[in-house]
């Protein structure tokens, strides 16, 4: 009798106090704050079309935890939005014992760039914003483009939602965007940008009053006789004054460098 009772005792053992945990922390590889809503997936295959055993989510906390495991080996899978994905890490878990996996995950981040141009010539010192989700959102990063017309946003996080790049041109009042740019986890994503110079035509590249003479690196401007003083600036095609120079009253030619050619694309104002 006394077999039969210690027999029945230790089937009336709950089998959840045999049973192991697997459990950790999801936390940014830089920086170390913990990721929330990672998606922690266990099978008991080395596969990744294996049968999933189970699926948790870590809380806001990056915490996760398995219980009641049987002992075996385990395979764990973990995703999380603009992270690289870790594959089936591997993991023993005993009976009774609690086995800790605390997962470190790498930012999943891409590139994107692009060119501004106007009739063919890049655009200097325009300013780029870049938006998330959508062309209204606040900003994520800000730049200008350089003296090739390129701009570049690096280490923007992958995946959804999609990006907004807005362009503009002060010398136009042109504002562009392109949206729904998708970024991948070492991608490059190119924007570019094709703008107007339609505002610019009150600026004059020739005019009937107006005669050009070049020497070495100086281009003289005869502009005519005038009783006041006038101003001639030279603007790129960004609008931004690059030189300028005064002509007094009674004189009629002004000398600049002879870079601003208006062959180069420069275009002149004279007021």
């Amino acid at each position: 009798m006394k077999i039969a009772k210690y027999l029945l005792a230790a089937i009336l053992i709950p089998a959840s106090l045999w049973a192991g945990t697997l459990s950790g922390t999801v936390s940014a590889a830089s920086g170390g704050a913990p990721i929330a809503n990672a998606l922690v997936v266990l099978r008991t295959t080395n596969s990744a079309t294996g049968t999933v055993y189970d699926s948790v989510r870590s809380n806001a906390a990056g915490l996760y935890t398995f219980s009641g495991l049987s002992a075996a080996t385990y395979y764990v899978t973990t995703t999380a939005t603009g992270y690289v994905t870790i594959s089936l890490s591997s993991h023993a878990v005993t009976a009774t014992g609690t086995t800790t996996y605390n997962i470190s995950m790498t930012a999943s981040v891409g590139t994107i760039t692009g060119v501004a141009r106007s009739n063919g010539n890049p655009i200097v010192g325009l300013t780029v914003t870049l938006r998330r989700s959508s062309a209204t959102s606040d900003p994520v990063a800000t730049t200008t483009t350089d003296s090739t017309g390129r701009y570049t946003f690096s280490n923007q996080a992958s995946g959804t939602p999609n990006y907004y790049v807005t362009i503009f041109n002060p010398a136009t009042n042109q504002t562009v965007t392109n949206g729904n740019l998708a970024v991948t986890n070492g991608g490059t994503t190119t924007s570019n940008f094709l703008l107007s110079a339609t505002a610019l035509q009150s600026f004059s590249k020739t005019s009937s009053s107006m005669r050009w003479s070049r020497s070495g690196d100086r281009l003289t401007l005869d502009l005519g006789a005038s009783n006041t003083t006038r101003l001639v600036s030279v603007y790129g095609l960004n609008g931004t004054v690059l030189y300028s120079v005064f002509v007094n009253a009674g004189e009629s030619r002004a000398v600049i460098p002879a870079a601003f050619a208006p062959s180069n694309g420069y275009l002149f104002q004279v007021k």
